[in-house]
């Protein structure tokens, strides 16, 4: 079963990383304008962040095909104006990102500790980021506005960032369904690191509606290992969720019987809530024969991805005593599955799954 489960996190680890591969950098324009602002009660601070950022932006398109300067230069940019007052800093903000002046970095999409940006693919991701950390207020105001508008699948991810905060400034999820949505409806997204990324919404988005439209999007050409990798990383998390959400719409993955039979694998059957699922899953005569040898093949399947994430923390590791537990749990169910007359076509492959989950059960005696 070790040996299962460290194959099964190489394997969506190579999934994930092979997604995170952004197109390669364009030399950027040079920047039209930077405006004119209203510095109201504290202009010289403001007059001074305003020339630091031409300063940057001439910096940045000069040297747009020397990535790690560009990083170097926007790190140290970062920890200098998060020290500044965070009204001020969200204010200057705020009126940059209105200028839409821009410029490619020749950097990655690529998401550290806490769901922080370690290097900025464009100075506007760069700024969406800084807000968010500098004003939750003013983030969440300004991020609806680049949602509403924005082109770019980079700016469109990270907006998307403080509509997801817990607390007062959370979205609420049918919010967070429709702009899911409305993102899978750009195809030319589709190799973006940041679209990527924000795949994640369907673990941290609990509106039944969010599963359903990237079903949709999947029977409609959509990127079958995207949109597989978020649905097995929901499961992972909230198997509940996407197995009663898949067995409510028979149809959604018709054209993907495989990813339904591993979604269903991930089933922990310690809960009689989805134990019925389950059953009511091998029971169907609409299923073939060949998906649920695939679900017995797999059951319980417990493989899980690593690594930062955009949105919400990053996702729990198994624990080994909760895995013991419903591998308990789920020998007695594979049991009563023997010798059931509905089930009679499945014998073989359900003896074998039960002396394999028997193997696992010992093994975790063995070892208290």
């Amino acid at each position: 079963m070790v040996l299962l489960l460290a194959l099964g996190t190489l394997l969506w680890l190579a999934e994930r990383r092979e997604t995170m591969l952004a197109h390669p950098p364009s030399a950027a324009p040079a920047p039209t304008h930077v405006a004119a602002f209203s510095y109201g009660d504290r202009p010289g601070k403001l007059a001074g962040l305003t020339n630091e950022w031409r300063d940057t932006l001439a910096f940045v398109n000069a040297h747009h095909d020397q990535p790690e300067l560009v990083r170097e230069r926007l790190s140290a940019l970062r920890l200098k104006w998060l020290e500044e007052d965070p009204l001020v800093l969200a204010q200057i903000v705020a009126l940059l990102l209105q200028t839409g002046d821009d410029a490619e970095t020749g950097l990655p999409f690529d998401v550290g500790p806490g769901g922080v940006l370690g290097c900025w693919p464009t100075l506007r991701t760069f700024l969406l980021e800084l807000l968010a950390c500098a004003d939750p207020d003013r983030a969440v105001i300004t991020a609806r506005e680049v949602l509403n508008t924005t082109g770019s699948a980079d700016e469109y991810a990270l907006a998307l960032k403080p509509l997801v905060h817990k607390g007062p400034w959370r979205a609420p999820d049918g919010e967070l369904a429709d702009r899911f949505a409305a993102m899978l409806n750009h195809r030319d997204w589709t190799n973006s690191g940041g679209f990527a990324e924000a795949m994640d919404l369907v673990r941290v988005c609990h509106a039944p509606t969010v599963i359903a439209a990237l079903g949709d999007w999947l029977g409609s050409g959509g990127d079958a290992r995207l949109a597989g990798m978020a649905l097995h990383e929901a499961a992972a998390e909230d198997p509940l969720r996407v197995i009663l959400s898949v067995a409510e719409n028979p149809a959604m993955l018709d054209d993907a019987p495989v990813l339904r039979a591993e979604l269903m694998a991930r089933a922990m059957v310690s809960d009689p809530a989805q134990e019925s699922v389950v059953r009511g899953y091998l029971e169907n005569p609409l299923i073939s024969q060949d998906e649920k040898f695939r679900f017995l093949e797999l059951f319980p399947l417990r493989s899980a991805t690593t690594g930062y994430r955009l949105y919400e923390a990053n996702p729990a590791p198994f624990q080994k005593a909760a895995v013991a537990a419903d591998d308990a749990a789920a020998l007695k169910v594979i049991q009563s599955w023997m010798g059931d007359p509905a089930l009679q076509s499945l014998q073989p492959s359900v003896r074998a799954l039960e002396s394999r989950v028997q193997t696992w059960v010992n093994q975790a005696k063995m070892n208290e």
